[in-house]
C-alpha cells in the first residue's frame, strides 16, 4: 500500500513542486496583487498538513468551482492571498456557503456580501453553511424578524461575524437550539436552490436553474 505524504512532512523541493501547480493555475502579472498571492501561498504550504493527493484534487475543485460562480483570474487570487486555507476546503461546503451568501448584504453600501464583501473578507467562507442557514431562517421567521435592519435585509454581522455567544446574547437562541430548529438537510439544500439570488449562479453552472 502507497504510504500517505502530508505535505508539512515534505522536503523543500516537494513543497516547491506544489506551489508551483498552484501558482501555474493562474495568470500572473508583475503586480502587487501577484506578489501578495505568491507570498501567502508559499507560506500557506509551509503549513500544510494535508495528504498529497487529496490536496491537489481539492486545489483543482475550489478553482473550477470559483470560476464557475464567475470569479476571474484575478479575484480568485484575491480571495485566495487572503484565506488560503480555502485550497484545502471541501468544494460543496464552500459552494454551499457561496450560494447563502446571495441572502446576506453589507449594510456599508446595502451589497450582497457575495458580490462585493466576500473579495476583501474571504474569512467568512469559513463559517459553516449550518450556522449560516440556521441563522437565517431564524431571523426571517415571525421570532427572529423583529431583530432585521429597518430595511429588512440580513447583514453580514448577524450571519458570519458574530460568535455563538454573541448571537445569542443578541437574538435569544442558542447555536444548539438553532441547528435543532433549522436542519441543515435535504429540504434546506432545495430551499436554497430555489432562492431568487441564486438563479444567476445556478443558470450560469448548470445551464437552468434546478
Amino acid at each position: 500500500m502507497k504510504e500517505k505524504k502530508f505535505i508539512k512532512d515534505l522536503s523543500d523541493n516537494e513543497k516547491k513542486e506544489i506551489f508551483d501547480y498552484i501558482v501555474n493555475k493562474f495568470s500572473l502579472e508583475n503586480n502587487e496583487l501577484s506578489k501578495s498571492f505568491y507570498n501567502s501561498i508559499i507560506e500557506y504550504i509551509k503549513s500544510v498538513r494535508r495528504c498529497v493527493d487529496t490536496f491537489y484534487k481539492n486545489v483543482d475543485e475550489i478553482i473550477e468551482l470559483f470560476i464557475a460562480c464567475g470569479y476571474d483570474n484575478d479575484q480568485i487570487m484575491q480571495i485566495l492571498s487572503k484565506e488560503p486555507s480555502i485550497l484545502h476546503e471541501n468544494k460543496n461546503d464552500i459552494f454551499y456557503r457561496i450560494l447563502i451568501l446571495g441572502k446576506v448584504f453589507y449594510p456599508k453600501d446595502e451589497s450582497c456580501v457575495r458580490d462585493s464583501y466576500l473579495l476583501q473578507n474571504p474569512r467568512i467562507l469559513r463559517t459553516s453553511q449550518e450556522v449560516m442557514y440556521a441563522r437565517i431562517k431564524y431571523l426571517e421567521s415571525s421570532e427572529g424578524r423583529s431583530h432585521l435592519r429597518h430595511n429588512n435585509y440580513l447583514t453580514n454581522r448577524q450571519i458570519t461575524k458574530a460568535t455563538h455567544k454573541e448571537f445569542q446574547n443578541s437574538y435569544g437562541i442558542s447555536k444548539d437550539e438553532l441547528l435543532k430548529k433549522y436542519p441543515f438537510d435535504t429540504d434546506a439544500l432545495l430551499d436554497i436552490v430555489s432562492w431568487p439570488e441564486n438563479k444567476e449562479i445556478l443558470d450560469n453552472i448548470f445551464g437552468r436553474s434546478i
